[in-house]
């Protein structure tokens, strides 16, 4: 059986410039084995990311990857929202998913890996130790997200309306987290449903709707009408997450990483605590 190839791939913009760019190194560092990371994004930002560029960390424009009738509008660039000329304005947040989904029309991998641009990694890894056989990591926490948290249980409402699926049963499995796997094979079928399903493109589906997970998409597709294809179940976050929005003090952020565990091979410390890389860069060393 041949290996499957795999890459990661990361959404970012200039203010996590630093961020990426610790990623980076912690990728050159810690990574035993080759692989393409590309990073996606906006094309104001491409000449500051492209300052990364090897062989194997590619950057690409976020504008590339979106059909023509979704465009940035300078007026509106700070506010984070882009013009539809087929549905209505969407946010910057609802184009990262769509950027999320859309890359596997753009990339010759089998297998995607997401991480965000506050994520790095902190010990030796392989990503090919994630893949067994045919079948591929799926991070799937059972039955942990109650319906009394209205963020979450919108994601998996949007997610059952798109998929044509009766009301989620609360509580339900969590596909959210950091370094999460996707079947680039399956995304394209995920897109092909989506159309058979809405009768328009997957993306103007998706646009339709304001609350859309990336991750609860995919992972509702897979577990409901894929039946786990070509996916292996396993619910331990491979990242150590902050995901406060207030700053760890260095007693705080030592406690922090002490705390993770021997099978975790990153950390990801909110972009929004605010910290600046240079006071938890040195972990690396």
């Amino acid at each position: 059986m041949s290996q499957k190839s795999i890459c990661l791939v990361t959404p970012s913009y200039a203010p996590d410039f630093e961020r990426c760019q610790l990623l980076v190194n912690s990728i050159q560092r810690y990574s035993n084995s080759l692989f393409k990371h590309y990073i996606v994004v906006d094309r104001q930002d491409y000449k500051l990311f492209n300052s990364l560029a090897t062989n194997n960390t590619l950057v690409l424009n976020k504008e590339d990857l979106l059909p023509q009738w979704i465009v940035r509008i300078p007026l509106f660039t700070k506010k984070n929202i882009w013009f539809s000329w087929k549905t209505l304005p969407l946010r910057g947040w609802l184009v990262q998913q769509l950027i999320k989904l859309t890359v596997a029309n753009y990339v010759s991998e089998d297998v995607l890996v997401f991480a965000d641009s506050d994520v790095f990694f902190i010990r030796p890894f392989d990503l090919q130790d994630y893949i067994r056989g045919d079948l591929v990591r799926f991070f799937c926490e059972p039955k942990c997200v109650a319906v009394d948290n209205p963020d979450l249980a919108r994601w998996y409402y949007d997610a059952s309306k798109l998929l044509r699926l009766e009301p989620p049963k609360f509580p339900v499995n969590n596909y959210m987290g950091q370094l999460i796997f996707w079947r680039k094979d399956n995304v394209l079928k995920l897109h092909r449903y989506l159309e058979a399903k809405n009768n328009r493109s997957w993306i103007e589906a998706i646009c339709a709707n304001w609350h859309v997970s990336e991750y609860i998409l995919y992972g509702v597709f897979v577990e409901k009408i894929l039946q786990q294809s070509g996916h292996y179940k396993d619910d331990l976050d491979l990242c150590h997450n902050y995901w406060q929005e207030t700053p760890l003090s260095q007693e705080e952020l030592v406690r922090f990483i002490g705390n993770v565990s021997s099978e975790q091979i990153a950390t990801m410390i909110s972009a929004k605590a605010e910290m600046p890389v240079t006071s938890y860069a040195e972990l690396l060393s």
